[in-house]
């Protein structure tokens, strides 16, 4: 499994996330972008200790 801790991973993701815009459209789902980052970055708010709870989507 790759870890957001190792620079390679991390420039990864960052890459692909550089790539969206507010036009992207989903390659499945129904989210857009907007939504999309901000239910990529709950679970990270948790992990880090940043909130207790998910938001439900």
């Amino acid at each position: 499994m790759k870890s957001i801790y190792l620079a390679e991973t991390l420039n990864e993701i960052v890459s692909r996330i550089d790539k969206l815009s507010p036009d992207s459209k989903a390659l499945w789902g129904k989210m857009n972008v907007s939504q999309m980052m901000a239910h990529c970055v709950e679970p990270l708010k948790v992990s880090t200790g940043k909130t207790n709870e998910l938001v439900a989507f």
